[in-house]
């Protein structure tokens, strides 16, 4: 019954600050923390006012509205500002699918297939995105073509691009693309399936390989990147981080849920507060002093996250550590 490295998330909505924000009477709703709403609250669990520091409040709570109707409140772990050793903010970044080329490249229009009468032509794609069993898993696909007296750019691509979308395994889009007079495959990588207990997030890579396509360019044109703050990568990482409340279930299927609150279509800005937990108060913390971390999701662009800065920024610019100003 341990934690050395405790994880906090906080999940705000697309929401402007509530005026005069309180998390005390519920029976006030005008004032009452709405759901969503990401209030950073003082040692007396008062909303901090903005440009207060360390002498007016030496430890902090950061706190989520769960809504009216006995819902609850969602409060991090006490932060003292003596004992934070890293803030930063990442502001949200958009995934971006892989993008290979094999012959004509439709971005920087150059290239072509290398044509060969009688020739066995062999594109091999391995896909390496499934990092499930540890490390890097490598799932191969081959596809053969052997060119007659008239065959073209065109038919070569055009065979490939057959094989390659008949494929029932997973696999990455296939395109002929031309100008007209110069033909090339293009690949680019579809959406995988998201499940939040089982199928974790992630995007389409592979490597290319050729054979007896003589010259042919193969150019990975487009990187895959995950990108930070995506929906799916929010929700699984509450689905992770709801084991600090209790929900420690990850062999039993089913999987307890627990609390959810991010939006997969919502982009999000991280805030990320790490401290050291020294306090005797939390039973469960391992080691002393305890890792601690608490991340603040934000939907991008919300009204409500330059309040949170506002209370954020003077009060970590003001502790041990003087930490420069968050933005994202």
């Amino acid at each position: 019954m341990k934690s050395d490295n405790s994880i906090n998330l906080l999940i705000g909505k697309d929401i402007a600050r509530t005026a005069g924000v309180q998390i005390t009477d519920e029976a006030t709703p005008a004032t009452y923390i709405a759901d969503g709403e990401i209030v950073v609250l003082d040692e007396l669990h008062a909303p901090l006012a903005p440009g207060s520091t360390v002498a007016d409040s030496q430890k902090i709570t950061i706190v989520q509205g769960r809504g009216l109707g006995g819902n609850g409140l969602k409060m991090s772990t006490e932060i003292d500002g003596r004992n934070v050793i890293r803030a930063t903010a990442l502001s949200f970044r958009a995934g971006v699918e892989q993008v290979t080329y094999v012959g004509y490249n439709a971005a920087t229009a150059t290239g072509a297939i290398d044509v060969s009468p009688f020739t066995d032509y062999k594109l091999t794609i391995v896909y390496n995105q499934d990092t499930d069993l540890f490390s890097e898993q490598f799932a191969p696909r081959t596809f053969y073509y052997t060119t007659g007296a008239a065959d073209t750019q065109q038919t070569i691509a055009t065979a490939f691009v057959n094989m390659i979308n008949a494929e029932l395994f997973y696999n990455a889009l296939a395109t002929v693309v031309d100008n007209g007079v110069d033909y090339g495959i293009e690949l680019v990588g579809q959406p995988l399936e998201f499940d939040v207990e089982t199928a974790k997030y992630n995007r389409m890579r592979w490597e290319t390989m050729v054979s007896g396509f003589g010259t042919t360019p193969v150019v990975d044109q487009v990187e895959m990147d995950l990108g930070s703050g995506e929906g799916e990568q929010i929700a699984e990482l509450e689905w992770f981080v709801n084991g600090f409340d209790g929900v420690i279930n990850r062999v039993h299927f089913p999987a307890p849920k627990g609390t959810s609150d991010a939006d997969l279509a919502a982009d999000y800005d991280i805030l990320s507060i790490e401290f050291f937990d020294t306090s005797e108060d939390y039973a469960v913390s391992g080691v002393k002093p305890a890792k601690c971390v608490v991340h603040i999701a934000l939907v991008e662009g919300s009204a409500q996250t330059a309040d949170v800065l506002a209370q954020l920024n003077p009060w970590l610019a003001s502790t041990t550590r003087q930490f420069p100003a968050l933005a994202v």
